[in-house]
C-alpha cells in the first residue's frame, strides 16, 4: 500500500503557522479607525481618544483624553468683566461661538457647530464645531460647575493640526473680581510624538495672540448680550 499523503482523505490538513517577520506573524486584523461623531471614511488617526472603544487599539484606550502622566502643553490667558460670574458664566458657556472665534492670522474661525447634544450644560454632551475652512473637530463637554468652570476635550481634528496634537482639553473659570468676573481660558495641547517642540515654538505663541482675542471677544459678547437681555 502507498504511503499516505499528508493532508490527503482521511487526514486533517495541519494549520499554517505565520512565519516570524511575515505580514500576518504577531498581528491582528484590524478594521480602519471609526470616530462616532465624524462622516464615515474620515482619516482619523488610531490613537484619537474618541474612536470607538471596540475600535480603539489596545494601547490608545483610555477614559479621558490627558492623564497625569501625559506631557501637555498648557496655554492660559484671562481678561475681566463688569459682568459678575453668574452672568458671565450663563453667557458665555453656551455663547454662538461664531460672535468669538473670528480667526486670526493662520487660525480660522468658528462659523457655528453642528450635532449638539443637550443645551451645553452637563458633562459627556458633545458637538461639531464648524470652521471657516471648511474643516471640523468633536468637542465634548467634561465639566460643568455653575458658576465657577467648564471644560471640555477635542478631537477628530480634521485640518492640519490633526497631524500634530491628539488633542486639547480646555477650560474656562469664573473668579470674583470685586463686582465683577476674571475670565481665564486654558487650552491644554496634547502634542503626537515628536511634536512638541514645534508646538511650543510655533503654534503655541501664535495661538496665544489668537486665544486673547477669543477671551476678550467673549467678554465683550457677553455683556452686549446681557445688555440686550434688559431692553
Amino acid at each position: 500500500m502507498p504511503d499516505r499523503v499528508p493532508g490527503g482523505a482521511g487526514q486533517a490538513t495541519p494549520p499554517v503557522r505565520p512565519v516570524a517577520g511575515s505580514p500576518g506573524h504577531g498581528a491582528r486584523a484590524r478594521r480602519p479607525g471609526r470616530h462616532p461623531l465624524l462622516p464615515p471614511g474620515t482619516d482619523v488617526p488610531p490613537d484619537d481618544p474618541c474612536l470607538d472603544r471596540a475600535e480603539r487599539p489596545p494601547h490608545a484606550r483610555r477614559i479621558t483624553l490627558i492623564s497625569a502622566s501625559d506631557q501637555t502643553l498648557p496655554v492660559t490667558v484671562q481678561t475681566r468683566t463688569a459682568l459678575p460670574p453668574d452672568d458671565a458664566f450663563r453667557i458665555i458657556v453656551p455663547i454662538d461661538l461664531s460672535l468669538v472665534f473670528t480667526g486670526w492670522g493662520p487660525f480660522p474661525g468658528v462659523r457655528g457647530a453642528s450635532n449638539q447634544t443637550g443645551a451645553w450644560d452637563a458633562p459627556g454632551q458633545t458637538r461639531n464645531p464648524d470652521l471657516t475652512d471648511g474643516s471640523t473637530a468633536v468637542e465634548r463637554l467634561t465639566e460643568y460647575t455653575a458658576p465657577g468652570s467648564f471644560a471640555y476635550e477635542i478631537t477628530g481634528f480634521t485640518n492640519a493640526l490633526r497631524h500634530l496634537v491628539v488633542g486639547v482639553r480646555g477650560e474656562w473659570t469664573f473668579t470674583p473680581d470685586a463686582a465683577g468676573t476674571v475670565i481665564r481660558w486654558t487650552y491644554e495641547f496634547m502634542p503626537r510624538r515628536g511634536r512638541m517642540l514645534v508646538l511650543r515654538w510655533v503654534v503655541a505663541p501664535l495661538w496665544k495672540q489668537s486665544m486673547q482675542l477669543g477671551v476678550e471677544g467673549a467678554a465683550a459678547a457677553s455683556e452686549r448680550l446681557h445688555r440686550d437681555e434688559g431692553r
